[in-house]
Order: C-alpha cells, then structure tokens, then sequence
C-alpha cells in the first residue's frame, strides 16, 4: 500500500527510531511524498492516509 502523511505541513518527528519506518521512508514522507509499504506503524497511523490509485480505463 502506499500512504502519505494527512497534513503536508506537520513533519513526523524522529522520536522512537523514525517512527517505525526507514529512514529512507521517513524523510520522503517529511518531503510531502507517498512511500509504498506494506503495513502502517501503529506510531504514525493517525498521522498518515493510504493513497488510493485508481487503474485507467480499459484495464
């Protein structure tokens, strides 16, 4: 799944070791971009949203 953070101008703080992501991921997020990922850390679940793709049409 993909998620990105809720508000774009909060950053996530890098307490408890980035959050439960890497640091890669982190930083991306803090960014204001969309990481994929395979489940949500249980510390930034209320602070980030599963980003929805849709499939063009015909396929």
């Amino acid at each position: 799944m993909k998620i990105k953070l809720k508000d774009k101008k909060i950053q996530l703080s890098s307490s408890h070791s980035h959050r439960g992501v890497k640091y890669a991921d982190w930083l991306k997020l803090n960014d204001g971009k969309s990481i994929e990922i395979d489940s949500i850390p249980e510390l930034i679940k209320d602070e980030v949203v599963e980003v929805k793709t849709t499939k063009p049409k015909g396929q």
